[in-house]
C-alpha cells in the first residue's frame, strides 16, 4: 500500500508538472506533415527520456515551435520553425502534439503574456509581418540590422531574414562571403540558407530568396564587391544593381531573370577598374549543387568541379560566382576557374577584398 502511495504521488508531481508547463507555455494542438518536416531537418527525436523533461527542452529555445509524442511507441520529438512547409491539410493522428503557446517568444511569468521576438505580434507571437516595410509601419523593428521574422502570403510560412531599416530604404541580406564559407553544400542547404557562427558569412536560402522576390516585391538586386578602406579611411567598392531580379520557385529548379542593370563604383582599388554583368549569361539558367545537377551538361558536374552551388551553365565557365571566390588559387587557375568578375582583374585584387555581399532593396 506504501508502495502505491509513493507511485501516485509521484505520478501526481509529474502529470501537475506537466500541466503547469502546458497552462503557461503550451496547449494541446495538431501537427502535419512529420515525416516531410524530418527531411527538412526541423524535427528531431528527443534522446532524453520523460515528457515534462522534452517539454522543458522546447521551452528554452525560440526556434521550438513545439512538441509531440508518438501514440505507439512514447517517444518525445521535438519540432522547431520549418521554413517552406506545406499550409496544414490533415493532421498527423500518430502523433499527441503539444505546440508552444508563445510559438516566436518566452513567457513572461509576471505579466502572464508573452515577449515576442523577431518582429513576431499577436497574443501567442504566432503572426509574422508581411514586409519589412509593415514591420517598421507597427513599431516591431528599429534602424540598423533587424533579425525578423516574415509572412510574405500570410499564409503561416514565415522566413527569417536579416533586414537592415535606414529611413525609408529596407535592404535585405541575401549573402554575404568574406572568403572563409563553406559553400560546397547540398541542395537542401542551398535551399533552406546556412551561415558562420559570426553570421557575417551567410546565404539565405533558395526558397526565401523565391518568396522575396515575386511576393513581397524585393527585386532590386545589389551584387557588391567591397575592398578593403584606402589608408584616408574611405571606402572602396564596386557593384552592380539588377532591376526586377527574381528568383522562380524550387519547381522550376530556381532559375533567375531580371530586366536590366548598372554598373557603380565608388574609390578606387587595384584592378577594380570596372564590374561587368555577372548574370546576364545565367538568365533562365537552374542552380545547381553536386548532389542535384541542373546544369545540362551531361558529361561534367559543374558544382561538383568547382565545388560551390551556383547557376551553373553548361559550360561551368561562370563570369562570376560570389560564393567561391575564396577558392581560387590565383596564381595557378584551373582552365573552368571557380570565379572571376568580368571587368576586374582579380590577381591584382583579390589581395585587397574584404568580401562579396548581395541584398536585395523592396
Amino acid at each position: 500500500m506504501v508502495a502505491f502511495w509513493r507511485s501516485f504521488l509521484f505520478t501526481s508531481l509529474i502529470l501537475t508538472r506537466v500541466y503547469s508547463l502546458e497552462e503557461s507555455l503550451f496547449h494541446k494542438g495538431s501537427i502535419c506533415y512529420v515525416q516531410e518536416r524530418f527531411t527538412r531537418g526541423c524535427s528531431r527525436e528527443y534522446p532524453q527520456s520523460g515528457f515534462s523533461s522534452c517539454l522543458d527542452e522546447c521551452s528554452r529555445h525560440i526556434s521550438c515551435q513545439g512538441v509531440s509524442t508518438e501514440k505507439n511507441t512514447g517517444k518525445c520529438f521535438i519540432h522547431d520553425v520549418c521554413r517552406s512547409i506545406r499550409v496544414c491539410d490533415t493532421p498527423d493522428k500518430q502523433h499527441t502534439y503539444y505546440s508552444k503557446y508563445c510559438v516566436h517568444g518566452y513567457w513572461n511569468r509576471e505579466s502572464h503574456m508573452c515577449d515576442c521576438v523577431f518582429g513576431t505580434h499577436g497574443q501567442r507571437c504566432d503572426r509574422a509581418f508581411k514586409d519589412c516595410q509593415e514591420a517598421q509601419a507597427a513599431g516591431a523593428i528599429d534602424d540598423g540590422m533587424n533579425i525578423i521574422l516574415i509572412d510574405p502570403r500570410q499564409d503561416g510560412n514565415v522566413y527569417k531574414i536579416r533586414c537592415f531599416v535606414s529611413g525609408s530604404y529596407m535592404n535585405i541580406r541575401v549573402m554575404s562571403n568574406k572568403g572563409n564559407l563553406n559553400v560546397n553544400r547540398t541542395w537542401n542547404e542551398y535551399v533552406r540558407g546556412f551561415q558562420l557562427d559570426d553570421e557575417h558569412n551567410n546565404w539565405i536560402g533558395l526558397s526565401t530568396w523565391h518568396v522575396l522576390s515575386t511576393y513581397a516585391h524585393c527585386n532590386t538586386l545589389y551584387a557588391l564587391l567591397e575592398f578593403v578602406s584606402d589608408p584616408s579611411g574611405n571606402r572602396n567598392n564596386v557593384y552592380r544593381i539588377y532591376y526586377g531580379f527574381v528568383v522562380g520557385s524550387e519547381a522550376e529548379k530556381f532559375p533567375i531573370t531580371f530586366s536590366s542593370s548598372e554598373y557603380y563604383a565608388r574609390g578606387t582599388a587595384p584592378g577594380s577598374s570596372f564590374a561587368g554583368d555577372c548574370f546576364q549569361s545565367v538568365q533562365n539558367t537552374a542552380f545547381s549543387t553536386w548532389d542535384k545537377d541542373n546544369d545540362g551538361n551531361a558529361l561534367i558536374n559543374c558544382a561538383s568541379l568547382v565545388e560551390s552551388g551556383w547557376w551553373h551553365p553548361r559550360s561551368c565557365d561562370n563570369p562570376c560566382n560570389f560564393m567561391s571566390w575564396g577558392l581560387e588559387d590565383w596564381s595557378d587557375m584551373p582552365s573552368q576557374q571557380r570565379f572571376s568578375m568580368l571587368g576586374v582583374d582579380m590577381s591584382l585584387a583579390a589581395p585587397w577584398i574584404k568580401d562579396f555581399h548581395m541584398y536585395l532593396t523592396c
